[in-house]
């Protein structure tokens, strides 16, 4: 742990809370060597903020040790209070590092699922099955598995143009097929439905 100089409200400032962080551990890091900075700080009253990330990679993170891409995020100390709390955090935050928005839900009154081009009501923590999403332990969504993350390979996947029936491999499978990938109405629409099998509950 490192001890700063003075006390910091890094609700509202976490730049100046993390050149303090960077300039502390400068000595005993080169931080070219990383991609990830994780701080941990104390509790402090931030509305409900459990923690703070970048959207990826910032450039010109690397203080006294030349220029690099780095995320960084910071961690109440607090909401650590225990290991799957510190995993239902870590998992969130670490995801906007790797350049994952919220999960969100969208709400349709009386249907499942609207029509393409109809938003619904936009709840943006509103997917209880991802990680991303409400406070949960749930799995990164099979769409930023395939295009961001790239940890499904193209095999896992299968795109659905025409009716059919279909077997997926739960989403803890070494092998098999995992998401499928449903165009909704005509192919100039761009719309899509993803569909992944969750074993387990993560709520």
């Amino acid at each position: 742990p490192y001890r700063l100089a003075q006390d910091y409200v890094y609700c509202s400032d976490s730049g100046a809370l993390r050149q303090a962080a960077y300039a502390a551990a400068n000595n005993d890091l080169n931080f070219a060597n990383y991609s990830r900075v994780v701080i941990v700080v104390p509790n402090y009253s931030c509305a409900g903020t459990a923690g703070v990330a970048t959207l990826g990679c910032w450039s010109s993170e690397c203080p006294g040790d030349g220029v690099c891409g780095t995320s960084w995020t910071w961690w109440r100390g607090d909401q650590m209070s225990s290991r799957s709390f510190g995993v239902r955090l870590g998992t969130h935050e670490i995801g906007h590092n790797l350049t994952m928005s919220h999960a969100s839900s969208r709400a349709f009154p009386s249907l499942a699922l609207g029509a393409p081009g109809v938003l619904g009501t936009l709840s943006e923590y509103g997917d209880s099955f991802n990680t991303m999403g409400s406070w949960n332990f749930g799995f990164y969504s099979a769409p930023n598995q395939v295009n961001m993350l790239r940890w499904l390979p193209g095999s896992s996947v299968q795109t659905v143009t025409a009716n059919g029936s279909f077997s997926l491999a739960g989403w803890d499978q070494p092998v098999g097929l995992k998401a499928l990938k449903v165009q909704r109405g005509p192919a100039t629409d761009n719309a899509w439905l993803w569909i992944a099998y969750l074993p387990g509950n993560p709520i």
